[in-house]
């Protein structure tokens, strides 16, 4: 009987929004509304702190309200009479449990009755809505050229028009921004909470032990959203990819303004991530200014190898942008920039913890320990520098040879 109140419901609730809602929008707009209910559902579990289930201090508390819990019922409920008719059998009292039984067997009979009465009076209308062509959910006027793509060439400009456009249109590409910013709420809200307090190291020195490791971590987050992004730019050109190479523009020319499209918001997300964690963490300036900076130069290097990679080893017959990343170049992207971010990170421990501690402490630096710095930070800056330039090189020369 529950079982078939619930198909009635939904089956009302189906016919009353194929009248309502434009049938031809109908498929992006659940889309929508369930990716923004999986934001919420993702964000909402973060934010109870399920952490505290395994806090100690907190177990006795999290077992006194399981008992004391109570599931809320109501007379009225489908439920309450197949539990009332199940102990009342259970109990011997056969008369008392056919009541309840029919109880629910008669709002069953009533909610079938019902849908056949609306399906006959609105079902043909939906149908005949359904039997449109669908449309995008979102519709998008003539895109004026932006202001900061004016000093760019007339082929080049219209290329990167042509980028731009084509990420809004695809509903798989820019809906995926509710989840990103579902991460990133995340991310920073994982920084809030943390028990600083509670730790054996000196909160000082803890803050700032987390503020460098934090730099590793964002720009791994970075590296997923690039794979998701930046790798397969070069693949869903799919079999119009003959109109790119036989256009004005150089494959050189199209691999960089690919990379430019995708590198400014990137850099934009991931230098918030550090300075909004950097604030939490209430860093010295020291740290503030060396994350900033470090991750300034890495960035470019991440959606690089992104681009570079993607173009050396594109994927034209993949239907879905996700499935380009996963083949060999995807993972050889994720392993260089795995070991990329970690050369940068060894490179920079031993003179950022001199540097913290010659300041903790009062202690002057000596010219040994500057010219370390000097070598690890020039180390670095070298890394990312090749990090742009080489993928990009070889992207373009294995893109060029597919088509010679």
């Amino acid at each position: 009987s529950i079982s078939t109140i619930a198909s009635a419901i939904g089956a009302l609730l189906v016919i009353i929004i194929v009248i309502i809602v434009p049938a031809n929008r109908i498929k992006s707009i659940f889309v929508f509304i369930g990716l923004i209910f999986f934001v919420m559902l993702y964000v909402a579990v973060r934010v109870l702190k399920p952490e505290r289930l395994v806090d100690p201090e907190a177990f006795d508390t999290v077992l006194l309200y399981i008992r004391n819990l109570e599931t809320p019922s109501s007379v009225f409920l489908p439920s309450t009479w197949a539990l009332d008719g199940l102990k009342a059998a259970l109990n011997g009292s056969i008369v008392e449990s056919m009541f309840h039984v029919g109880i629910a067997a008669s709002c069953a009979a009533f909610a079938v009755m019902l849908i056949i009465l609306l399906a006959d009076a609105l079902y043909f209308t939906g149908y005949s809505k359904t039997q449109s062509a669908p449309i995008r959910l979102l519709k998008y006027a003539n895109m004026k050229t932006p202001w900061f793509l004016k000093p760019l060439s007339g082929p080049v400009r219209a290329f990167a028009v042509k980028e731009i456009r084509t990420f809004h249109r695809d509903q798989t590409q820019w809906t995926q921004i509710f989840l990103i910013c579902a991460l990133v709420f995340i991310y920073l809200y994982n920084f809030k909470v943390l028990p600083l307090d509670k730790a054996p190291i000196e909160k000082v020195v803890l803050q700032n032990i987390l503020s460098f490791l934090n730099m590793g971590l964002a720009v791994l987050v970075l590296s997923a959203i690039t794979a998701r992004f930046a790798y397969p730019a070069v693949s869903i050109e799919r079999n119009a990819f003959w109109v790119v190479k036989s256009g004005p523009i150089s494959l050189k020319t199209f691999l960089w303004v690919k990379f430019f499209i995708y590198f400014v918001p990137m850099l934009i997300m991931t230098e918030v991530l550090i300075i909004a964690t950097n604030l939490m963490l209430n860093v010295t300036p020291l740290m503030m200014w060396l994350s900033t900076i470090t991750v300034f130069c890495m960035v470019p290097g991440v959606v690089a190898m992104g681009i570079g990679f993607g173009a050396a080893y594109p994927d034209f017959k993949s239907e879905n942008p996700a499935q380009a990343v996963t083949g060999f170049g995807g993972l050889l992207f994720m392993m260089l920039c795995v070991c990329f971010i970690g050369v940068v990170v060894i490179l920079e421990a031993g003179p950022v913890y001199a540097l913290f501690t010659s300041g903790y402490r009062n202690r002057a630096i000596s010219t040994v320990e500057w010219i370390w710095f000097i070598g690890a930070f020039s180390a670095v800056f070298a890394l990312c520098i090749a990090a742009i330039f080489v993928p990009m090189k070889y992207g373009e020369k294995n893109l060029r040879k597919q088509f010679t």
